[in-house]
């Protein structure tokens, strides 16, 4: 019923450096950068309508996975918070002003919270888009539209978000709109090992006699 998982471009599989699934709805990928690394976390958070119990134990999964991470990585969550964040000034440091909801709800303090724990920014309400780009989610009758999929990044690094919106016309089968972020970075330019070991000299063929004659005749047409 549930599950968390990344699908990576094939150009860049070779820079995922470590995978790892901590629950049913939060996993972690590890992708290597130029200058920094990469922490991606992607969640799947409970509905404010479950039990404390299972809140409180999603938040401590999330607590500890994040704290697994490098210190030194770009740390980014993703994924459906089931968090309503609002437009309280007094957290406008963490979240701006650009949310469609007014109010937070419960599950969007516990995300606050957190957020500030670690000294994140929730980045997918700092843009200033039109209300049907911030809906995420929308209802079975179609009359209830909320903003409940996030993304979080740390704030040392907020300025790499360059854009965050959702975009209805897509179909991924899903009651929830295709949420796309526009993030700023510089991944590892090292190449796949399988490229590099391709373009390796076969050395063992010096050995050859044959081979060898044939590189001293060549040799001699250009002394």
């Amino acid at each position: 019923m549930f599950g968390t998982g990344f699908i990576v471009n094939k150009r860049i599989k070779h820079l995922v450096t470590d995978f790892k699934a901590k629950t049913l709805r939060i996993c972690k990928i590890h992708v290597r950068g130029l200058f920094f690394n990469y922490s991606l976390i992607c969640v799947h958070a409970p509905m404010e309508e479950k039990d404390g119990d299972e809140n409180a134990n999603f938040y401590e999964d999330l607590d500890q996975i994040y704290k697994v991470c490098p210190k030194r990585d770009v740390k980014i969550t993703i994924g459906d918070l089931n968090a309503k964040i609002g437009q309280e000034e007094t957290y406008r440091p963490i979240i701006g002003k650009y949310s469609l909801h007014t109010l937070s709800n419960d599950n969007g303090i516990k995300l606050i919270n957190f957020a500030c724990s670690k000294n994140m920014v929730v980045a997918s309400t700092l843009f200033n888009h039109k209300d049907i780009h911030k809906m995420t989610w929308r209802s079975p009758d179609g009359q209830t539209f909320n903003q409940i999929d996030h993304l979080l990044i740390d704030a040392r690094h907020v300025s790499s978000v360059i854009d965050e919106r959702t975009f209805r016309g897509a179909n991924i089968d899903s009651d929830h709109y295709l949420l796309i972020s526009k993030i700023r970075s510089q991944i590892s330019n090292a190449r796949n090992t399988y490229d590099s070991y391709a373009r390796k000299f076969i050395s063992e063929k010096l050995k050859s006699p044959e081979t060898s004659s044939e590189y001293r005749e060549k040799l001699n047409e250009f002394s």
